[in-house]
């Protein structure tokens, strides 16, 4: 009877604790730029298609932004960061 006590005690604080370290960094995750009139965050630009990161107009906020110029179907933008790749 005291094991099985025992046992589903330590399970729960395991649950506790385990729930507990996820809800901290959950809390801790930020917003990353991407794009402030330059790449941002160790991202690189890995279009297949014809682009420029300084483009002065049309500009939403800041200075620059990006033109992308696809002149055939596999013509696509892309940024890439070191551990992923996001593509639009």
């Amino acid at each position: 009877m005291k094991n099985a006590l025992l046992n589903r005690l330590t399970t729960r604080a395991a649950v506790t604790v385990c729930l507990a370290l996820l809800f901290a960094l959950a809390t801790h995750a930020q917003d990353q730029p991407v794009y402030t009139d330059s790449l941002q965050n160790s991202w690189e630009n890995w279009s297949w298609a014809q682009t420029n990161l300084s483009a002065t107009s049309p500009v939403h906020g800041g200075t620059n932004s990006i033109s992308v110029v696809a002149t055939d179907p596999a013509g696509n933008a892309g940024a890439r960061i070191a551990c992923g790749t996001i593509t639009k």
